[in-house]
Parts: C-alpha cells; sequence; structure tokens
C-alpha cells in the first residue's frame, strides 16, 4: 500500500496529538530545517501502517508489544510504500519504504480482541514548541493530559478504529508530543519507540515522562515515559538549530565600501545560505544588488530591511527559475542592465539513496541547476550582462555514492557553463567547486566540518572580478 502525505495531513495529526512542532506544520520554518521540507510525524506514519495491516486482516486485536525504528525523515509529497516484511502467529514485522530506502521498521505483537473505550475530549489550543538547553535535558520531566478526539482518530485510521483498541494508541500518539513540544522540544528529531502495554483495560489519563540518558556526542537523548496502559522507552535526538549567516554589519567589516562600486547584481536564491551572504558582500562593497526569492518573501525582506538601514543597495524579486514563461513584470524586472548574475537556485539536496539511482530526483536537479539557468540567463538582457558565478562542488571531486543524481547534474552544469561562454561572446562565466559550506543544507546530527560562507564567498566575488579584468 502506498501514500503520500499532504498539508492536510499535517495539520490534522497536530491538532489529533498537539504536536505543533512548526518542522511539521509551518513549511517556511521547514525548508530552513535539516530535512528542508515539513516532515511527516513518524507516530502518524506508524498509525498509518498499523492501520493498513488491520484493514487487510479484519479482525479485533489488542497490541502486547510494540517496537518501531524511524530510519529516514519522510517529508510531505513524497510516495511512501508499507510492506509486510513477515507475519508469524501474532507477531508482525513491516518496513515503510521511500524511494527504496527503509524510512520505518516495525514490530509488534498482538492477541485477539480490543478495548471499545474512547475519549471524548480534544486536545487544547495550539502549543508553543519548547526549547531545552543541552546543560538541562537531564533534568527535563512532566506530564502530560492524554487525549485522543474519537471523531478525528476515525477519519484519519478508520481501520485502527473499527478493529483495535484506540485508548492503546492515545498515549502513543501522546509521545509524539512529547518529543515535538516538550523535551526535546523545538528541534527535535523522534527515533525509536519500545512499548510494553500493560492487561488493564481502561483509558489514560495521564502519560508521565522523564529524561534517562543523554549522549552528548550525539545529542541523543533517552526518555521513559508510561501510563497506567503502558511503558514507554524512546529514543530522539537534538537536531541543529537552523543555520544563521552573518549579519550584515559584520559583513561590512570584511569589504571596502567601494570594492564592488560598478557592479549590478542579480543575485538568484538570496534569501538565505550562500546566496545570502554573496548579497551582502555585494551590497557593502558598494553593489547594486536584487535578491530573489520564491517561497521566502519573509526571509529575503528581512535582509532587504538590513542592509537598507545600513546604507547599502538592495531590491528583493519574486522568481521561480522552474516556470518556463515568466511574467511580463518579470522578463522588464530581469532586462535592467544587471552587470553580474549569482545563481544559487537549489532544492533539497541530500534526499538520495547510496544504493539506486534515481532518475526522478536527477531530473528536478537538472530543473535547477540546467534548465532553469539557462532559460533565466537567456531571459536577461545580454548587452549589458558581463560575468556569470554559477556555483559547482567540490562533490565532483569526491563523488559519493549518496549524492550520484547531484553530481551528475553540477557536471551538467559546468558543461553547460562552457557552452554559455561561446555562445555568448564578452560574457565571463565561473564556475567554483565549492567546498561545503555551513548553511541550512548542510545541517546534520552528526558533527561534520562545513567551511565558513563569509570568506569563502568573498574570495570568488573577488575572483570573478579578477577574470574581468584579466
Amino acid at each position: 500500500m502506498h501514500k503520500e502525505f499532504n498539508s492536510k495531513d499535517q495539520q490534522q495529526f497536530a491538532i489529533l496529538s498537539g504536536d505543533y512542532n512548526p518542522m511539521h506544520v509551518d513549511a517556511l520554518y521547514a525548508r530552513r530545517a535539516m530535512f528542508g521540507s515539513q516532515v511527516v510525524h513518524g507516530i502518524n506514519i506508524l498509525l498509518w501502517t498499523l492501520d493498513s495491516w488491520s484493514r487487510l486482516r479484519e479482525l479485533d486485536f489488542s497490541l502486547t508489544n510494540l517496537k518501531v525504528s524511524f530510519k529516514k525523515a519522510v517529508t510531505i509529497d513524497t510516495k511512501i510504500e508499507v510492506r509486510v516484511i513477515r507475519e508469524e502467529e501474532r507477531s508482525v514485522k513491516m518496513e515503510v519504504f521511500d524511494a527504496g530506502n527503509v524510512a520505518m521498521k516495525v514490530d509488534f505483537k498482538w492477541e485477539s480482541g480490543k478495548s471499545n473505550l474512547l475519549y471524548e475530549k480534544t486536545n487544547p489550543n495550539q502549543d508553543i514548541s519548547k526549547q531545552i538547553e543541552e546543560g538541562d535535558i537531564l533534568n527535563a520531566k512532566g506530564a502530560l493530559n492524554v487525549f485522543c478526539n474519537p471523531i478525528l482518530f476515525e477519519e484519519i485510521y478508520p481501520s485502527l478504529n473499527r478493529y483495535a483498541s484506540v485508548n492503546q494508541f492515545a498515549s502513543i500518539i501522546g509521545s509524539s508530543k512529547i518529543i515535538g513540544m516538550e523535551c526535546p522540544g523545538l528541534h527535535s528529531v523522534y527515533s525509536s519507540l519500545n512499548v510494553e502495554f500493560n492487561k488493564i483495560d481502561a483509558l489514560d489519563q495521564k502519560l508521565s515522562y522523564s529524561v534517562a540518558s543523554f549522549d552528548e556526542r550525539f545529542n541523543m537523548v533517552g526518555i521513559e515515559a508510561s501510563s497506567n496502559l503502558m511503558k514507554m522507552d524512546i529514543l530522539a535526538f537534538q537536531r541543529p538549530k537552523p543555520f544563521v549567516q552573518e549579519k550584515y554589519e559584520q559583513v561590512k567589516q570584511q569589504v571596502s565600501d567601494n570594492d564592488f562600486q560598478e557592479v549590478k547584481a542579480l543575485v538568484v536564491g538570496g534569501s538565505r545560505g550562500v546566496g545570502e551572504i554573496t548579497a551582502k558582500l555585494l551590497a557593502a562593497g558598494g553593489a547594486e544588488v536584487t535578491i530573489t526569492y520564491y517561497k521566502g518573501e519573509s526571509d529575503a525582506s528581512k535582509i532587504v530591511d538590513e542592509v537598507i538601514r545600513l546604507g547599502g543597495s538592495i531590491k528583493m524579486l519574486k522568481l521561480n527559475v522552474l516556470e518556463k514563461d515568466f511574467s511580463i513584470s518579470t522578463l522588464e524586472s530581469l532586462n535592467i542592465g544587471y552587470t553580474h548574475l549569482y545563481y544559487f537556485a537549489t532544492p533539497f539536496i541530500f534526499s538520495a539513496s547510496k544504493k539506486k539511482f534515481s532518475g526522478k530526483l536527477f531530473n528536478k536537479f537538472n530543473d535547477y541547476y540546467i534548465n532553469g539557468f539557462y532559460n533565466l540567463i537567456s531571459q536577461m538582457k545580454q548587452e549589458s550582462l558581463k560575468a556569470v558565478l554559477y556555483p559547482s562542488t567540490v562533490a565532483l571531486d569526491e563523488a559519493p555514492q549518496e549524492m550520484k543524481e547531484y553530481v551528475l547534474s553540477k557536471l551538467a552544469g559546468e558543461q553547460l557553463c562552457e557552452f554559455l561562454e561561446k555562445e555568448m561572446k564578452g560574457i565571463v562565466v565561473y564556475k567554483p567547486r565549492l567546498p561545503r559550506l555551513a548553511t541550512d543544507q548542510t545541517m546534520t546530527l552528526s558533527y561534520v566540518e562545513n567551511k565558513n560562507t563569509l570568506p569563502e564567498m568573498l574570495n570568488h566575488i573577488k575572483e570573478l572580478n579578477n577574470l574581468l579584468k584579466n
């Protein structure tokens, strides 16, 4: 069976569970988090998996033991598939796959019969996720009221509602709120769940939890939770906070006011990350800068306000490089005499499999790095355009297995740049292979060295200007 979770699914489960962590429900926040898009609640995927199994079996059951391991974050609008790996007498092993990768493993045991007890209360209004500092996490503990809206539960999981003991799932759903809202809270990733059920025919009223362990090497949190129906051992991670680039005031200290005063720059994808730093450096050096955004209007607006407040020249333009035909107003904006194009449009990079090549993902990268790039530059006023910076990557030299699609697309992009230089006489196209830089895209649960974006991009901006002079 297959499923694609969407934004409506996210909101429904948030209402059911009380887990409104913005990584799940806020598209703009999620694009800056480490997975690049809204992440489906792990417990929602778990219950959908159990619902799929119960739909096929059509028998009343109660769980006696449940083990779940979340292997890979699943983002919305991604097709996943559930498979029964092994089923013996009252013992089941299932796996959920995302593009051929195992996203979740589930082992459970069950017995015949179910409880018909139902909750009547609904979750309270939306809360804000807590932020627990690393030094305080070992002392974190608390208790939640257990809720389970029966109407909404039936709508989302109709087979579980018909065949299973719904009261068993109330605390499991509540564990999502513990992780996403309480501990670790805002910057969290649910990793695994192990549940032992008590044989009590009753409703859970309270779900208590306390931190049992914290591994600083991996920011891994062990949590013990319990209600009158079950005991749970939960593992979660504190994920990195969204990366914040240097403020414009700091950037201004790295350049002179007239270093780039003859530059009229279009910075595509300038609302965050490498594009943001590039735009700030250019403005600090006296350039006239226009940054483009597609979804991050608020991010772009903050950058514009910050730069203008301190005397820089910067504007913002909404632009979707995936559009084949730009509007008249966009075309007019692209033909106002830009001398330099800096192209940083990109999808989420780290989403591939080590084992399989994905044509769909390869085409997605091509849409940004080849089709979108070529279409954009073709629409610009080439009489004024002097230079293009097209960022490539050292991944072409390293060739990591899990980045096959990305590497091949960037390699094709480099070749396109060579064609463009021959096609558009007098325009310099600079394609530096950038190292792994500190941005939203490169955050990981374990430590990986990322270079400082500011000095790296300053060197490349200067190198492009030097190429123009030679």
